[in-house]
């Protein structure tokens, strides 16, 4: 028996998937250069290390989180927190390489990302 769902599409429905779809197309028609691409991914490694590591009990800010990695700045107290920031951010860009190689993920592949992780935490 397939599918059907029971719904109606009304006119405020409409006009907002076609405010959707013109939205999306004006992203999609932006030049997005590899200096803005590589931008966009060093922001997005930047928050998903701040957020995952803060999820797992991390005290530093994400301006701290930044500092750490891009700056090499230090803050007194917090060197484990700075170590796991460090490790987390590592394991990403390893991902990364990974993904970029083919994207198939080995088993050796997940352990070196595994021990970036954790250097220096445990």
């Amino acid at each position: 028996m397939p599918f059907a769902p029971v719904f109606s599409i009304t006119s405020k429905i409409a006009t907002s998937l076609m405010r959707i779809e013109a939205a999306r197309q004006a992203v999609q028609d932006l030049p997005i250069t590899p200096a803005m691409l590589s931008t966009l991914r060093e922001t997005a490694r930047l928050y998903s290390t701040h957020y995952s590591t803060m999820i797992e009990g991390n005290r530093l800010t994400q301006e701290q989180v930044s500092g750490v990695i891009g700056e090499k700045r230090h803050f007194p107290g917090r060197e484990r927190d700075e170590k796991e920031v460090l490790g987390y951010y590592a394991a990403l860009e390893k991902a990364e390489q990974i993904a970029a190689a083919g994207g198939r993920s080995r088993k050796e592949d997940a352990e070196v990302c595994s021990r970036f992780g954790v250097r220096g935490v445990v």
